[in-house]
């Protein structure tokens, strides 16, 4: 019961913080590209500290992907840089069946990017915070449990998540849990 009480706040606030704050790809607000490399630019699906997330359409190989772009006025700081193509790396080499998987980097247009699985559902914040019926504890006890294995195969490989929120959890239409991030 008071992880039922709790999840919903804590999801608004994660909310609040990311569409508050200024410093998160203002450059690509309003003027997203049209396509990087082979990937044809969709929709804007996230945005978070690290980046925006859209939905693009590999070309060569016709599948729908989710796509992380780094801003490109974060490119002046060396070490976001780094961190973000660190973030892509780390997140490749993880096999887990709730780990989105990370299929490629690329960058093309001045802008760095890498390239995931495209997850059709929603983050767990956005059903907590939208959902007209509150999960119930075994709902939120299996989301619970299986975000806890993802992050320990990431923990077993060496990895610790840094950044671990409802935000960072997708579930997808069949309610298969995702780690992201």
């Amino acid at each position: 019961e008071q992880l039922n009480e709790l999840l919903p706040t804590i999801a608004a606030i994660e909310q609040t913080k990311s569409s508050s704050d200024p410093s998160l790809v203002q450059g690509l607000r309003g003027n997203a590209p049209e396509r990087l490399g082979d990937y044809r630019i969709v929709r804007e699906i996230g945005r978070g500290g690290m980046g925006v997330v859209y939905e693009a359409v590999q070309e060569s190989l016709g599948r729908t992907v989710a796509l992380k772009v780094l801003p490109q006025q974060m490119l002046a700081d060396p070490k976001r840089v780094e961190r973000f193509e660190q973030e892509a790396r780390i997140a490749a080499r993880l096999h887990h069946t709730n780990i989105v998987p990370v299929f490629g980097v690329g960058f093309d247009e001045g802008l760095h990017y890498y390239v995931m699985q495209r997850i059709q559902g929603e983050g767990w914040d956005r059903r907590l915070l939208h959902s007209t019926t509150k999960p119930t504890a075994q709902e939120a006890a299996r989301i619970g449990r299986d975000a806890a294995r993802a992050l320990q195969q990431a923990h077993d490989e060496g990895t610790l998540h840094r950044d671990v929120k409802p935000g960072n959890i997708l579930i997808d239409d069949h309610e298969h849990v995702w780690l992201t991030d």
